[in-house]
């Protein structure tokens, strides 16, 4: 599995640093998605998701590279309601984010169907919990979570 390529566009983000920034960047981004790919599975389900952690696989992600950035498409948990299996797995993404001073976004989407666990409202302020805050400039339900300082980077 391979993670899907940012599209050109997204190199904008990148033009307003240097070019040592733009490597730094990148470096970190690869970085991060090497050590992801190292402690998840390809979904069977889905060929662009993985799932975590590989022994129970307990929760199913979907991330896509951007220049600047990594998209969390989404995450869902596979186990019962109230396991706290997505909450582990969320923890664990954006501990991971941090260690490799990478900036994570997503939109807020509420997965419909009779396994949805958690309204579009529950799901921001899950998000928020975990240190993603609301982005207007990206459009409404548009969250980012920028890496803490306390694991290292220079804010």
């Amino acid at each position: 599995m391979t993670i899907k390529p940012y599209n050109a566009y997204e190199d904008e983000a990148l033009d307003k640093g240097d070019n040592a920034s733009k490597t730094v960047v990148r470096k970190n981004i690869s970085r991060f998605l090497r050590e992801y790919l190292q402690h998840t599975e390809v979904d069977p389900g889905d060929s662009e998701a993985r799932l975590w952690p590989p022994d129970t696989k307990d929760v199913t992600f979907e991330l896509v590279r951007g220049a600047d950035r990594v998209h969390l498409g989404y995450i869902r948990s596979l186990s019962p309601q109230k396991s706290g299996a997505g909450s582990i797995a969320l923890k664990w993404l954006c501990n991971l984010a941090d260690k490799n001073k990478v900036v994570l976004d997503l939109v807020v989407a509420h997965h419909t169907g009779k396994n949805a666990k958690l309204s579009k409202l529950e799901l921001a302020a899950w998000y928020r919990r975990n240190g993603f805050i609301d982005d207007p400039e990206s459009g409404e339900s548009s969250m980012v979570r920028f890496p803490l300082k306390s694991r290292g980077w220079p804010i």
